[in-house]
């Protein structure tokens, strides 16, 4: 079983000051030159917002530094969100409008310039979503037969067939399913130390990834051999291609962002609602443009709107596979493939004995 592991956010940090010279104003990161910098004294500080303080995305945040006793007269202060420039100005405050930023923690860096020295400070915030999501419903169109061996880590629908990828070490396969009968036509399976994870297509190929082995596997589609391998630095859970790039969950409230052609990591979100971050995103799937999540150890599937990592609605599954019908261990929800097509959903869990093809309506 999957040891589920949850990594800490920190809040609200205000982070120590730094110094260091530069002649170049338009870099983040000043270099010192010969002839230029600060002492090692430090003049200011950040007096708002305090530590510990969460807005929500769009509320006007007040920045204010504040100088002390001692401190030089200011010529300028440069201003940067998550490293891009963002003000220029004399005054030593502001009001950022976090309208458009992305929820999550953010850095804010400011540097004071005062004659031929200046000093870096540094802090950082969190934005949680500014909307409460909306609550779907379900109902069941259709119900099909699917293996209770298999542990579901991924599941995409493709040119009518069912592509499902499962887990647990010797036991994990990637392979090519009629859907409606469950039987399998076409199968490979991954070396006996891998514990397989999502899948997703792109183009003529089909991706799997693992999920300590940190390894992606790469699959001709038409025939499911293996064409190559690449790597990535955290855990992989779940996965699905936005049509531009691939994005990957670990099981904390991340989603990491990989180019589709190098599976270089392009960048990582956050994903919060309305009551703060939302952690176990497990496997993946992108429908109509919004991601949908399973979120692990629930009934839930979270709708998720990639620009910002706002939750926009949560979709309860409560009841699809009875109580009667599950074995009590990890057999849980886990598992979202779309008919791009016919414009169908189907859902089904780890070890479960059905496929659901489901349609989803707004409660509230």
């Amino acid at each position: 079983m999957k040891t589920m592991q949850i990594r800490s956010l920190l809040l609200s940090a205000l982070i120590g000051i730094a110094v260091a010279g530069c002649s170049d104003r338009g870099s983040e990161t000043p270099n010192r030159q010969q002839g230029s910098g600060l002492s090692s004294a430090s003049y200011f500080e950040v007096a708002t917002p305090v530590k510990g303080s969460i807005f929500s995305l769009g509320e006007p945040i007040q920045v204010t530094i504040s100088p002390k006793g001692n401190a030089p007269e200011v010529d300028s202060v440069e201003v940067f969100l998550d490293g891009e420039k963002y003000t220029t100005q004399t005054e030593l405050s502001f009001t950022w409008d976090s309208e458009g930023a992305m929820v999550g923690r953010r850095i804010v860096r400011m540097v004071v310039y005062s004659g031929d020295k200046k000093e870096a400070l540094r802090f950082s915030t969190t934005l949680k979503s500014d909307i409460v999501p909306e609550t779907w419903g379900y109902q069941v169109v259709s119900r099909y037969p699917h293996d209770t061996k298999a542990f579901t880590q991924g599941l995409i629908f493709q040119d009518g067939f069912l592509y499902e990828g499962t887990g647990q070490v010797g036991q994990s396969v990637l392979r090519k399913l009629n859907h409606q009968s469950g039987e399998v036509l076409l199968q490979d399976d991954l070396d006996a130390t891998m514990f397989g994870e999502g899948i997703t297509r792109v183009g003529d190929d089909i991706i799997q990834i693992t999920w300590k082995a940190r390894t992606g596997i790469v699959y001709d589609y038409n025939t499911l051999e293996e064409k190559s391998r690449f790597t990535y630095s955290t855990e992989g859970w779940g996965l699905t291609y936005t049509g531009e790039e691939l994005v990957m969950s670990d099981g904390s409230n991340k989603l990491h962002f990989l180019n589709a052609d190098s599976y270089v990591l392009n960048r990582t979100i956050d994903v919060y609602d309305d009551q703060g971050p939302v952690k176990n995103l497990n496997e993946l799937e992108m429908i109509d443009g919004h991601l949908y999540a399973n979120v692990w150890m629930t009934d839930k599937i979270a709708k998720i709107e990639v620009e910002t990592g706002r939750v926009l609605a949560y979709i309860d599954m409560t009841g699809l596979l009875p109580e009667n019908e599950r074995n009590g261990q990890e057999d849980v929800l886990n598992g979202i493939a779309y008919d791009a097509d016919k414009k169908r959903v189907y859902l089904t869990g780890k070890n479960w004995p059905a496929l659901f093809e489901v349609q989803w309506f707004k409660k509230s």
